[in-house]
């Protein structure tokens, strides 16, 4: 099987227009000989965002991020013959060997962190994500909650003429909000406030201006405002987890 994968701001935007339907697949794992069954679907339709950043489809049953778990070796991306060189190597060492009994998340993160330490971070993003879609308590785990707030400040660092810079810091802020933690809410928010127009500049001024990533960096800052207006009254119609987002 071919698994497929999409960069951080597609998955909002990702909209075939057929039902999903399950699929159990086996898919070859890279390293090792292990094959693992998943559930997969040949097409999905997106209903769009709920308010604390996770989204709702018709295919919300597939597997996220597969697991070999005879090496520990999560699905999260596609990889290069030289990174499957690297990562065998990971695998084995000394330094892979605490986080073995970790979250399949959490090794990917692990994974992608050793294989890109300067970044791009779209795919740390993209694990994140994947992490918090799977289980909203994700924010409630420290660890993942320093990792998501890590890879927000590298993608504004490193990559801060993206959308994805905007979903990292967006995503954070959701993700306080909803664990009832909304000072840190309000300051992330605070520093999107600050560093959006800039990005969204940007975008627009690129020779080719990509029409995706300006769809989603005007969808990121309608909902960073409908969040911040909701900071205090969370539990309000509107403002609830997992009430749609409402674009103005």
């Amino acid at each position: 099987m071919r698994l497929r994968f999409l960069v951080p701001s597609a998955l909002f935007f990702a909209t075939p227009v057929w039902a999903g339907i399950p699929m159990e697949q086996e898919v070859e794992c890279p390293i090792g000989d292990q094959v693992i069954t998943v559930m997969s679907t040949a097409s999905c339709t997106s209903f769009g965002s709920v308010m604390n950043m996770t989204r709702r489809s018709s295919c919300d049953f597939v597997t996220r991020v597969p697991d070999c778990s005879e090496t520990g070796l999560p699905l999260y991306r596609p990889f290069a013959d030289d990174e499957l060189i690297r990562i065998e190597a990971y695998l084995v060492s000394d330094d892979f060997e605490p986080l073995r009994e970790n979250s399949r998340f959490k090794r990917a993160f692990a994974i992608e962190r050793h294989l890109m330490p300067d970044g791009p971070h779209a795919n740390a993003l993209y694990v994140l994500l994947e992490a918090y879609q799977d289980d909203p308590a994700t924010a409630e785990d420290p660890v993942m909650m320093e990792a998501a707030e890590a890879t927000a400040e590298r993608l504004l660092e490193a990559d801060a003429s993206g959308s994805d810079a905007l979903l990292g810091m967006v995503s954070v802020a959701a993700w306080h909000a909803y664990a009832g933690r909304e000072s840190a809410a309000r300051a992330w928010l605070g520093t999107y406030e600050v560093t959006a127009p800039d990005i969204v500049t940007q975008l627009q001024a690129a020779p080719s201006a990509n029409q995706d990533a300006l769809a989603a960096a005007t969808f990121f800052s309608a909902y960073a405002e409908q969040l911040e207006a909701c900071l205090g009254r969370l539990g309000d119609e509107g403002c609830r987890a997992d009430d749609p987002v409402k674009l103005n």
